[in-house]
């Protein structure tokens, strides 16, 4: 029963949390999939590199089909060019085990949500 009940708390935190902070929970799960496929990396643990980098590419694929041209063009191309940029070159990192191609698509993930958590902070400002 408690298992159930934190499945629910969790479902209900997740349905009610803006799209600001679920693009933010997106970004802290890249960015810790990245962090322990570094480790792995390192560690020469190739199975968990591959792990945690795929885990980090599913995510930058939910963040690509979640995309919304409509709403503003330019800026969803620009994240579209931005998201495909960083998988391909989560690809070449873990098929090269370069760990310099890692912390290039780790400062920009890091960049990225420095970014939106500023314009979460600036919009419950003004909504405040």
């Amino acid at each position: 029963m408690p298992v159930a009940s934190v499945n629910a708390y969790r479902a209900n935190q997740v349905s009610t949390i803006s799209r600001g902070q679920l693009l933010l929970l997106a970004y802290d799960g890249i960015a810790r999939f990245l962090q322990e496929g570094r480790a792995a990396m390192l560690e020469r643990r190739h199975e968990a590199q591959n792990a945690h980098l795929q885990k980090a590419q599913d995510l930058l694929v939910e963040l690509l089909c979640a995309l919304n041209p409509d709403a503003f063009p330019e800026l969803a191309q620009n994240l579209e060019q931005l998201y495909t940029y960083m998988y391909q070159r989560l690809v070449q990192a873990n098929v090269e085990d370069n760990i310099a191609m890692l912390d290039e698509v780790s400062a920009m993930i890091g960049d990225l949500r420095e970014t939106w958590a500023e314009a979460e902070r600036q919009l419950r400002v003004m909504e405040g």
